[in-house]
């Protein structure tokens, strides 16, 4: 997807990018993983995008830190998460381009069928 599109601007998205984001999302706990990033984000204020660690998903998931890690490695590839190193801490948000990019996918009339 393209970087910096406005709110009315057509975001494109590959078949290959689409099946990588569907295929990170067809697997239970990758769901629950892209979830708690989700509602982290949910709380967003003057244009602060939040996030939380890795930490902290394992703690809200029940998933052990490693398995964590190896979701978000997931998610990441297929571009619906991003990560940034703070401080030892590894935050996790989501990708708004992403999404708008499969959000105008899943508009477009004459849209691949799968």
């Amino acid at each position: 997807p393209r970087r910096g599109a406005g709110v009315h601007e057509r975001v494109a998205i590959s078949a290959s990018e689409l099946s990588k984001v569907f295929k990170a999302l067809g697997n239970q706990r990758r769901r629950a993983v892209f979830q708690v990033v989700w509602r982290a984000g949910s709380g967003e204020m003057a244009g602060v995008r939040r996030g939380c660690t890795v930490g902290e998903i394992a703690t809200r998931t029940g998933m052990p830190q490693p398995s964590v890690s190896l979701y978000l490695q997931r998610l990441t590839e297929a571009g619906l998460v991003a990560t940034r190193r703070s401080h030892r801490s590894v935050v996790c948000t989501i990708n708004p381009e992403v999404l708008a990019a499969v959000a105008a996918w899943a508009r477009e009339p004459g849209r691949e069928r799968l």
